[in-house]
C-alpha cells in the first residue's frame, strides 16, 4: 500500500548514503511468531506497524520515528539526527552546497560552487539552475525571500497550470524547501 511505497522511496534515497543501511524486520503474528521478541522489546503492537527506528552511536537502544509515514518527512527527521539523507526530488550535492551557503553567511564561494555543479555535472537537470538562482535571490533580498517565494509558488500551484509548468513549479518548491529547512542543518 501507500506506506510500503513510502518505504521503497526511502530505500531508493538511502542507498547512496555512506554508512547508512535500511532494513525491514518482519514480525509474524502467527505460527513461529518470528521476531516477536523485537516487538516486545520495543513495546509495539500491530497497530504501531510500520515502526521506524534509528540505531547509531547516539541512539544505540534505538530512536523511534513517530511522524507521518511519508518519505519526505522521514528523510527530514533523519537529517535532524545527523544522517546525510538527501531530500526526495532534489540534488544531494547541491543540497549540501545550499546548507553550506546558509551556514556560511551567504558567501559567494558557495554560489560559485553551485554554479559549477549546475553547469557541469548536473547540466541536464533543470533543478540545478534553480539552486543558483535561489542563492542569488537570497543574497540580494535576504533570507525572507525563501518564505515569500515558497508562498508565491504554492499559490501558483493551486491554479490552473499546464502539466509542464506544474512539474517545474513542483521542482522549484522542493528546492526552496531545502533552503527553508534550516532546522535540519
Amino acid at each position: 500500500g501507500e506506506k510500503e511505497d513510502e518505504f521503497k522511496a526511502m530505500c531508493k534515497l538511502a542507498h547512496a548514503v555512506p554508512g547508512f543501511f535500511i532494513a525491514e524486520v518482519p514480525v509474524q503474528e502467527y505460527g513461529d511468531k518470528e521476531n516477536d521478541d523485537l516487538r516486545e522489546r520495543f513495546k509495539l503492537t500491530t497497530d504501531n506497524y510500520p515502526a521506524y527506528f534509528l540505531f547509531n552511536r547516539a541512539h544505540e537502544g534505538g530512536l523511534r520515528y513517530k511522524g507521518a509515514i511519508k518519505a519526505d518527512d522521514i528523510a527530514a527527521w533523519l537529517r535532524r539526527q545527523q544522517i546525510k539523507m538527501p531530500s526526495l526530488g532534489t540534488i544531494a550535492d547541491l543540497d549540501e552546497v545550499a546548507r553550506a551557503f546558509l551556514k556560511g553567511a551567504l558567501a559567494d564561494e558557495h554560489i560559485a560552487r553551485a554554479r559549477a555543479l549546475a553547469e557541469g555535472q548536473y547540466s541536464t537537470d533543470r533543478k540545478a539552475a534553480m539552486y543558483v538562482k535561489i542563492m542569488e535571490k537570497i543574497k540580494e533580498k535576504g533570507e525572507g525571500y525563501v518564505a515569500a517565494e515558497t508562498s508565491r509558488v504554492a499559490k501558483l500551484l493551486e491554479g490552473n497550470l499546464t502539466p509542464q509548468k506544474r512539474s517545474e513549479l513542483g521542482d522549484k518548491a522542493k528546492v526552496l524547501d531545502i533552503f527553508a529547512s534550516k532546522d535540519e542543518l
